[in-house]
């Protein structure tokens, strides 16, 4: 039996490992210009500035103003969802999509 993953020290220093405090503080939200919309996604580095998702874009900007902000493009999210959604549906045959990027599967147990 293996053992639980969430008990196992290794995986906080892995993440430590790969944690990349060089990327530049990135929001996904509206429009920069008109400083409206709310905050979609933000990148760790961002979260660290104490910018966090549904935040306002104006309120964030005075926070930080050198944030980078890149406007959300749904289009090409949803097609790369559908591609993802067609893959798992391949692979689990038994799976759910739940929204745009969310969806549960099935494992089938060993035989």
């Amino acid at each position: 039996m293996r053992p639980d993953v969430r008990s196992s020290t290794t995986v906080p220093a892995r993440r430590k490992e790969f944690d990349d405090s060089t990327d530049p503080p990135l929001v996904v939200s509206g429009d920069p210009a008109r400083r409206s919309g709310i905050i979609l996604a933000a990148t760790p580095t961002a979260k660290r500035y104490g910018i966090l998702n549904a935040m306002r874009l104006g309120e964030v900007l005075q926070l930080y103003p050198r944030l980078i902000v890149v406007r959300p493009q749904m289009a090409f999210y949803l097609h790369v969802s559908v591609r993802i959604q067609l893959l798992m549906q391949s692979c689990f045959p038994l799976q759910e999509q739940f929204s745009v990027d969310e969806g549960f599967i099935t494992f089938p147990y060993p035989s």
